[in-house]
């Protein structure tokens, strides 16, 4: 219920008041000492204070003001009561934050339609300001829900770009070696239908290998998709590195245009670092390195190591790259596209593979070439030095 709180030092007027405020529906209390103004209030919740301008102990002027700077009170109305109308009174009572000013004797409508009004602004006030409080509430939380929002279209965007990019490795990597196999086997079928000759056996050989490399290149396609759907753990172990890259070069070695192929790593250099990522990124700039390099060209892998990082070269003395192409050799979105020497049919999509592995274990991957003097591929992998056992 509404409650009105009197202030006046005079009993009849308090009784007065008391009356007129009960029959017009609100509850009242009151006080005739001034100097338990706040006292009162601590105790009551009170929606309008009736003042009295000339009170003994403190005048209503002093009080208004105090409870005016009052932090929890001052928004409580006060509707000032005097008998005395000069206009100066007047104009300091609505000065230190007055709602409004009855004359005594108070008048019974007068009183009725004041206090009614300043109670009813109040309670607009109070509505209004609970209205925007629960508006500021609902804008914080559309405001986290939009940013959550963001974020899951952001991460359902990346989800669709990866699924989009492993179809396209997919379609670009299986295709060839498909090709290669499917020639292959017709060679074989005609071979062994007419003669069996030392031809058939070099063709099944053949035949071996390409099978062989499409199995690896399934296993690292299957690598690359737990990586785009799960996120990967990469397993850090000691590796003789002139070994790996010796196996990888076995592994092109019936691919070769009558190239030579050079294994320049010190044979001694152990790294530690995921083998699996190492030789994927291995085969792909080898299989580059060859498709672009012509017959007679030499294709040479070094490295080079600190404490905190291995760092391989593939070195090709191929076609070169022109510098307005090589910043697309490494991007899914913008796919770099162009023929071999042989006129092998390539899209760029393994270096594209290689760099977003790489980038996952904190590596990187570069290239420096001009037309016409060959490239060089470099990547670099960091590596815990410490888990390397002393040889």
């Amino acid at each position: 219920m509404i409650k009105v709180l009197i202030v006046d030092d005079e009993p009849q007027v308090i009784q007065l008041l008391e009356t007129l405020i009960s029959d017009l529906g609100f509850a009242v209390c009151y006080i005739s000492r001034p100097e338990f103004l706040f006292q009162i209030l601590k105790d009551e919740v009170v929606a309008l204070i009736l003042m009295d301008v000339h009170m003994p102990q403190i005048d209503g002027i002093t009080l208004l003001k105090q409870l005016k700077a009052h932090p929890v009170f001052q928004e409580i109305p006060v509707i000032m009561l005097t008998s005395d109308t000069r206009e100066d009174l007047l104009v300091q009572c609505f000065d230190n934050g007055a709602a409004d000013f009855i004359n005594k004797p108070v008048q019974k409508s007068v009183l009725s339609s004041r206090v009614k009004a300043a109670v009813t602004t109040r309670e607009h006030m109070l509505t209004i300001r609970k209205q925007n409080l629960s508006l500021h509430r609902i804008n914080m939380v559309s405001k986290q829900l939009n940013q959550k929002l963001k974020t899951h279209i952001g991460t359902l965007e990346q989800s669709n770009q990866d699924k989009t990019n492993l179809l396209s490795v997919i379609s670009h990597d299986l295709r060839g070696p498909f090709t290669a196999m499917s020639g292959f086997s017709e060679m074989l079928l005609e071979e062994l239908n007419t003669q069996g000759s030392s031809q058939a056996l070099q063709l099944a050989t053949m035949l071996d290998h390409a099978i062989k490399k499409e199995y690896i290149l399934l296993e690292e396609l299957l690598a690359f998709s737990k990586l785009q759907i799960q996120g990967v753990i990469f397993s850090y172990e000691p590796v003789v590195l002139y070994e790996v890259v010796n196996q990888s070069i076995q592994q092109e070695q019936l691919q070769l245009k009558q190239q030579t192929l050079r294994n320049q790593v010190d044979e001694n250099m152990v790294v530690s670092t995921d083998i699996s990522l190492l030789k994927i990124v291995l085969r792909n700039l080898l299989t580059n390195a060859m498709k672009f390099t012509p017959e007679e060209g030499v294709i040479t892998v070094s490295a080079t190591k600190t404490p905190t990082e291995f760092q391989v070269s593939v070195a090709d003395t191929g076609v070169g790259i022109a510098p307005e192409n090589q910043e697309y050799l490494f991007n899914f979105d913008v796919p770099y596209h162009t023929m071999g020497t042989n006129h092998e049919d390539g899209c760029g999509l393994g270096l594209s593979l290689c760099n977003e592995l790489l980038k996952k274990a904190q590596g990187h991957l570069w290239v420096e070439s001009q037309v016409g003097q060959g490239a060089t591929f470099y990547f670099s992998i960091p590596c815990d030095e410490a888990s390397i056992p002393s040889r």
